[in-house]
């Protein structure tokens, strides 16, 4: 995200630059909106590091915000934007204020003040004890992208459901992705799909010690139970809450739908299968699962939503029955399955 701010910004001072070329009469315009741009970056470093270093009370923050709500006032109001002379001093403030936030906490980038080195916050992050493994290694690998779908599935059904009150008609284009956040369908996407990748250890230690056994089964349904329990609940309080009353009874074809990507899930985490190597970030959810079991996922949640009654429920029980395949080859330690999951997870190197 970063980055893609960056690339933002430097567009920004690019198109200025070429205006200026063209248009050298409107160099202060120009030059001022650079700057202001540049005092932009400024602050949000500022602030990132403050935020960083956790010093929440530290009062360089309180400028810092104080010097973006005079740069916004600025901005607000055509009165002070036509003195150019007070638009100099605030784009120049920021630029200040990072001076002095340097030389006051310089030294609180020596080893003895930074986070990492200190034990309690180190273990004021940590989950309790009564957590189970398994659990606390899949949270700690996978957070942002199930606190990614959970902001874009508050985020678009919040607009849906103001668009539905507002101008009906509208609404209609936002179903595009709407089936997307109301299935579970994101976070099989890009966690679930291939559960056993994001766990590789747990699951290369199992099957070097047991081979496939109902174990197995039991550690996918232990993590994937509550996470898709814990989606729809969600999905169930944002439709009641957000959405008018004639969108309720969709929510009838939740459960199965659910069900059904649990049980699709489960065919990409043994079937393909893929070494999870980085930490799970904005740059590289993609590459930690495979790209046609997502294609298949996304295309099973738009069938489960937009097919008829008669044919979402045929098409959720076939799945459902089809699951059986995996879970029988599972419970008689298959061995190409058992091959080829080892293979997936990078069991060679664990």
């Amino acid at each position: 995200l970063l980055d893609l701010v960056t690339v933002r910004r430097l567009l920004l001072l690019t198109a200025l630059l070429a205006a200026l070329l063209v248009a050298p009469g409107q160099g202060w315009v120009l030059g001022l909106s650079g700057l202001l741009v540049l005092a932009a970056a400024a602050l949000s470093f500022n602030v990132r590091l403050l935020v960083a270093l956790r010093r929440w009370r530290h009062p360089l923050l309180g400028l810092h915000l104080g010097s973006l709500a005079l740069l916004v006032g600025w901005l607000s109001l055509p009165a002070l934007r036509a003195q150019p002379a007070l638009g100099w001093g605030l784009v120049a403030l920021p630029w200040l204020l990072c001076a002095a936030h340097l030389y006051w906490l310089g030294p609180y980038f020596s080893a003895r003040y930074l986070p990492a080195a200190s034990g309690a916050a180190a273990g004021a992050g940590q989950l309790p004890n009564w957590f189970p493994v398994e659990g606390k290694v899949y949270l700690r690998k996978v957070w942002l992208p199930l606190l990614m779908a959970l902001v874009f599935k508050v985020g678009v059904m919040a607009a849906t459901g103001w668009l539905l009150h507002r101008n009906p008609a509208k609404a209609h284009g936002l179903t595009g992705i709407y089936y997307l956040l109301f299935m579970p369908a994101i976070s099989f996407t890009y966690v679930n799909n291939n559960l056993f990748g994001h766990l590789g250890p747990m699951v290369a230690n199992e099957l070097q010690r047991l081979g496939l056994t109902a174990r197995l089964l039991r550690l996918y349904g232990r993590v994937v139970g509550p996470v898709v329990l814990a989606d729809c609940l969600v999905t169930v309080a944002l439709v009641l809450l957000l959405l008018p009353a004639s969108e309720w009874p969709t929510l009838a074809r939740l459960p199965l739908g659910a069900a059904a990507l649990a049980c699709a899930g489960l065919w990409g985490s043994l079937y393909h299968a893929k070494p999870v190597v980085k930490v799970i970030d904005f740059t590289n959810l993609k590459g930690s699962v495979s790209q046609w079991v997502s294609a298949a996922t996304i295309l099973l949640a738009a069938a489960l939503y937009f097919l008829p009654w008669w044919a979402h429920g045929l098409l959720a029980g076939l799945l459902l029955l089809a699951v059986s395949w995996p879970v029988r080859a599972v419970l008689r330690n298959d061995g190409p399955l058992r091959r080829r999951l080892w293979r997936g997870i990078g069991g060679w190197e664990s």
